[in-house]
């Protein structure tokens, strides 16, 4: 004899594209319940949705009211091009508001573009080719009115085909420059870096066994770096 009323639930869907219009795949749109002056709540109501072939998204069982809609990839949140209303983040516009009532609503999302790339070759501490070394690109902060640069940097990568790690961290630095993108370079000693976003960055090559490093700092995307390999014990600081 018990009966359940079920009332109905709000849907936000759309398709996310780049600043060039292609749709941008695999990626986790959230929609965050707000309060007061676009405080994020993270205990009600947040749900995400993975973008799929298209670009398109779809998130479903939200409570009415009133959400922030943000972009993130394994790096963190993508900015946003001037969205009305939107939140504004440490790297620029990180959210974009929406009211849901007890209804269907179609919000489409532009985000910044993943079309960077940054290529170089590693030579090993004789000027040779060096083949196999791991190469990541960490994303450089941002400068600010107050100094120089905000936050820090952490750089994690693997060493040589046994998959062994080494770490260098700095105080404060965000988790997901953890996840920053890692290649192998070829039998030639060449790499070639991609889906990279608008910014600078930090390039890193370790060579065999964790024992040789080579880092770069402020690359453009674009660029074409040579990197040498030096031992670790002989180099007193890394800039």
């Amino acid at each position: 004899g018990l009966l359940v009323t079920m009332t109905p639930q709000a849907v936000v869907q759309g398709v996310v594209v780049d600043s060039h219009g292609k749709p941008v795949v695999g990626v986790s749109v959230n929609a965050s319940r707000t309060k007061g002056n676009l405080d994020l709540d993270f205990r009600n109501g947040s749900k995400d949705a993975t973008t799929l072939l298209d670009g398109h998204y779809r998130i479903v069982g939200l409570e009415p009211g009133s959400y922030m809609l943000s972009v993130s990839d394994d790096h963190g949140a993508l900015r946003m091009p001037n969205p009305s209303g939107a939140t504004k983040g440490r790297r620029g516009i990180t959210g974009t508001p929406v009211e849901l009532g007890n209804e269907t609503k179609t919000v489409n999302l532009t985000v910044e573009a993943r079309d960077g790339v940054i290529r170089g070759v590693v030579l090993g501490e004789t000027g040779q080719p060096e083949p196999d070394a791991w190469v990541t690109a960490s994303m450089m902060p941002m400068a600010t009115a107050n100094g120089p640069r905000e936050g820090s940097h952490s750089v994690t990568v693997r060493v040589g085909s046994s998959g062994s790690s080494v770490a260098s961290e700095d105080e404060g630095a965000p988790d997901w420059l953890n996840n920053a993108p890692l290649v192998m370079t070829d039998a030639t000693g060449h790499f070639t870096i991609t889906n990279l976003r608008d910014g600078t960055y930090r390039v890193t090559a370790d060579g065999a066994k964790g024992s040789a490093r080579a880092m770069q700092a402020n690359v453009a995307l674009g660029a074409t770096l040579t990197l040498k390999l030096s031992k670790l014990r002989d180099r007193k600081s890394v800039v």
